[in-house]
């Protein structure tokens, strides 16, 4: 795999300087001497020598960067250590934090709660990502978390958690974005994602079979973690590793993914799991033929982030040769979500003409998920789907086909590289 990373701009270079300095510090999560983590983060970003020069306004673009991405809060403390750092910006990034931190304890309480009345009811309910990756962070409180996830692994139990939830308060949202889980409001505006699936429907029913299968039988790996103070269902480390990684690959397929869930990565795989944990993952993601990208997100983990190269060996014996430093400009461009450019949509599994009719008849399927049961209806549902496809683009998006259609084009060729789904 490509290992050169020209073509970052000055300040790109250096938010990836200071996230491997925050994923990298020898503090332990909860740590609650200040003095003991701010020294911490004084000598670490000493001991690292950030090369500073020529960095001028490019301080303003570096903060901007890492709030799009929402790493901003990981990176406050260091901001302070650093004397040309102009005040607006150091104001801005302190705040930012803050706000982080309220917003984290406020969603753990919130997510012990809702987890707690669905366990009431006799109805597993596993937190997926939030507070529970977070805990595996240096400083766990400042790794941002938007909203709770919670996965019903029980197919039957989920319209009755549903109830649940309503019945505590909690309004379906009334647009709803994906098919795998189900948004719901609370009064205090934060979002519930109740979860039956990982994430959305691949275009491989071999894939989408095996993915529903593992879903299913997380119940049976499950632990119990104290999450500063609060008793929470999380996943064992393997389990855990999945939902992560189906979530990367999920977003990077739709629109992409930026650097949090990177660094989520890079702070799961730098402790001692258990060779047993690490055998199931690595068997698992062979079986799912994502060997090559999860082979590319390690690479940039381990050469810019601060992963232990050691702690993933087991999953980097792949052949497959991707150009990562593509693949990491992608990220960047990406922001949080993909939603940094309205030209930015799937990624397809290869460049030609098969792959875009193929992608295409995927849409229409996870548009359309009950009526696409019926191929009589296909031709409708296809015509549907392209019409609703060029409004969108015009009204919605603003852009346009061609825009669109380059895009995907350029970000497929790396789908290409990583023979996804290929065992």
């Amino acid at each position: 795999m490509t290992k050169s990373y020209d073509g970052l701009e000055k300040y790109e270079k250096m938010l990836l300087d200071m996230l491997k300095t925050a994923l990298t510090l020898p503090v332990k999560s909860g740590q609650t001497d200040a003095f003991l983590v701010e020294q911490a983060i004084k000598n670490a970003v000493s001991a690292r020598g950030i090369d500073r020069v020529g960095m001028g306004a490019d301080w303003e673009k570096l903060v901007q960067c890492a709030d799009r991405h929402g790493v901003l809060s990981l990176i406050a403390d260091e901001l302070k250590f650093i004397p040309d750092i102009p005040d607006s910006v150091l104001r801005y990034s302190m705040n930012k934090a803050r706000r982080i931190v309220l917003q984290n304890n406020r969603l753990l309480e919130l997510s012990a709660y809702y987890i707690r009345l669905l366990e009431s009811e006799k109805i597993t309910a596993i937190l997926l990502k939030g507070a529970g990756t977070a805990s595996l962070y240096p400083i766990g409180e400042l790794r941002k978390s938007g909203d709770i996830d919670i996965l019903i692994t029980d197919s039957g139990q989920f319209d009755r958690a549903l109830d649940i939830l309503k019945a505590e308060g909690l309004k379906r949202v009334e647009e709803q974005h994906a098919n795998y889980h189900e948004e719901m409001r609370g009064d205090n505006g934060v979002i519930v994602e109740l979860h039956h699936s990982l994430a959305e429907q691949f275009d491989d029913t071999r894939v989408n079979r095996m993915l529903k299968i593992y879903t299913q039988d997380m119940s049976n790996h499950v632990v119990l973690k104290y999450l500063n103070g609060k008793k929470i269902l999380c996943l064992e480390d393997a389990w855990d590793a999945l939902s992560l990684v189906i979530h990367m690959l999920h977003h990077f397929l739709r629109a992409g993914f930026g650097l949090k869930l990177l660094c989520d990565w890079t702070v799961f795989w730098n402790r001692d799991i258990p060779v047993g944990q690490k055998n199931i993952f690595g068997e698992m993601i062979e079986k799912l033929g994502i060997t090559g990208f999860v082979g590319a997100v390690n690479i940039i983990c381990i050469e810019r982030l601060g992963m232990d190269a050691s702690k993933v060996d087991f999953m980097m014996k792949s052949d497959v040769r991707v150009d990562t430093t593509a693949f990491l400009k992608d990220i960047i461009e990406a922001e949080e979500f993909g939603d940094a450019n309205n030209n930015r949509m799937v990624a397809m599994r290869g460049t030609g003409i098969r792959d875009y009719f193929r992608e295409f008849h995927h849409q229409m399927r996870i548009n359309n998920p009950s009526g696409s049961q019926n191929k009589l209806l296909w031709p409708y549902l296809w015509i549907k789907t392209l019409t609703v496809f060029i409004r969108n683009n015009r009204r919605v998006r603003n852009t346009t086909i061609s825009g669109i259609l380059k895009s995907a084009g350029k970000r497929s060729r790396l789908t290409k590289e990583m023979k996804l789904f290929i065992k």
